[in-house]
């Protein structure tokens, strides 16, 4: 069995068969023995959407385990940081390289992000086939 990505969180609310749950990220700062004399220590609280067939079962304020297959986070990474840049750079070089504008370069390459994100907004439902977590 793979390796497991886990967060502690607590309920927020039910809605039919999808328990939103609402727990503290962490980046790897926070385990950090030097993180009280370091400013890159940071933390984000994040609500997500869990489907279960069971989520009558569950109660707003309960605390419950979120987990998703190790897949689930590169996928995250992928759509999230690597095709976004990869999306940008290629737009920015490719303009740079056949206009020689470099003001042109930044602008179509913020472009295309922005464009990437609108895709990837679109298919949001497709992603969240693909982003399963459950609760435990």
């Amino acid at each position: 069995m793979g390796a497991k990505i886990r967060h502690e969180g607590v309920v927020r609310n039910i809605k039919g068969n999808v328990v939103q749950v609402q727990f503290v990220q962490q980046s790897a700062c926070a385990y950090c023995e030097a993180k009280g004399h370091c400013n890159a220590a940071e933390s984000k609280e994040k609500i997500i959407d869990v489907e279960c067939a069971n989520a009558a079962s569950y109660s707003v304020g309960d605390n419950v385990m979120v987990i998703g297959s190790q897949k689930v986070g590169f996928i995250a990474v992928l759509y999230g940081a690597v095709l976004p840049m990869i999306v940008m750079m290629a737009a920015a070089i490719v303009t740079a390289l056949t206009t020689k504008n470099e003001l042109l370069a930044v602008l179509l390459g913020l472009g295309a992000l922005a464009a990437y994100f609108v895709c990837l907004y679109f298919f949001r439902d497709k992603l969240k086939q693909q982003l399963k977590f459950e609760i435990r």
